[in-house]
């Protein structure tokens, strides 16, 4: 499954994983997918050659895609168009095929930038692997798993009604 974090504000995207289904490949979702990111990383080029952005970051490592733009504060609409067209590119993929990528919104989640930047320059993707794995295991298996069903999350006791009456 192709896992999709987009940070609207921050105008950051990340991307995990290929498109499986009960272990079959599916290409023509994968290359959709990367096509989307494939012309963002190509249109950061653009703006940075035309001075839209201060500057602007991606990679693409071992199935793991980054892109990041710093724009400026003046062209900051055009930027968050271009990023917003490949997510909602995505997010139609995901509608037409939920078993295969899914797209979510990732704002008010930390992000630290400098370190994932500087680990993938070293050659490891170290922070990037961690996120993302830290940020799947709260998230249930499926968009309709109950509530029961969701993970346990640090420094939470119980439900109201258990045993111990709280």
């Amino acid at each position: 499954m192709i896992r999709v974090y987009y940070w609207p504000r921050e105008q950051r995207l990340l991307m995990q994983g290929h498109a499986e289904q009960k272990g079959l490949h599916n290409p023509v979702v994968c290359g959709s997918a990367s096509a989307l990111f494939y012309a963002l990383c190509t249109t950061t080029n653009g703006f940075l050659k035309y001075r839209l952005i201060k500057g602007r970051y991606y990679k693409d490592q071992k199935g793991i895609g980054y892109c990041r733009m710093w724009p400026k504060r003046r062209y900051f609409k055009r930027t968050r168009v271009a990023i917003g067209t490949c997510v909602a590119g995505l997010m139609l993929l995901a509608d037409k095929y939920p078993d295969m990528i899914q797209v979510d919104i990732a704002t008010g989640i930390p992000f630290d930038d400098a370190q994932a930047m500087e680990e993938a320059e070293q050659g490891g993707v170290t922070y990037l692997r961690k996120f993302l794995y830290d940020i799947a295991k709260d998230r249930p298996l499926s968009p309709d798993a109950k509530a029961d069903t969701l993970p346990r999350r640090r420094g939470r006791t119980g439900r109201k009604g258990n045993e111990n009456g709280k």
